[in-house]
């Protein structure tokens, strides 16, 4: 009966780390989705600028 409760409370105790490293990587993925749409809209503005620059729409050296 003692080593019954023993397991039982070591299986809690894994469940419960389980759910912490589930919300962990929960968060990891919710930074890289950030990172990756911050870094599409620095790579668009970087293009926006290098095409101005390089005459598009009209405008830039002549």
């Amino acid at each position: 009966m003692i080593l019954i409760k023993l397991i039982e409370k070591l299986i809690e105790k894994l469940i419960e780390k389980l759910i912490s490293h589930e919300k962990l990587i929960e968060k990891l993925i919710e930074k890289l989705i950030s990172h990756q749409k911050l870094r599409e809209h620095v790579t668009n503005a970087a293009t926006l600028v290098h095409d101005l620059g390089h005459g598009a729409w009209g405008m830039g050296n002549r």
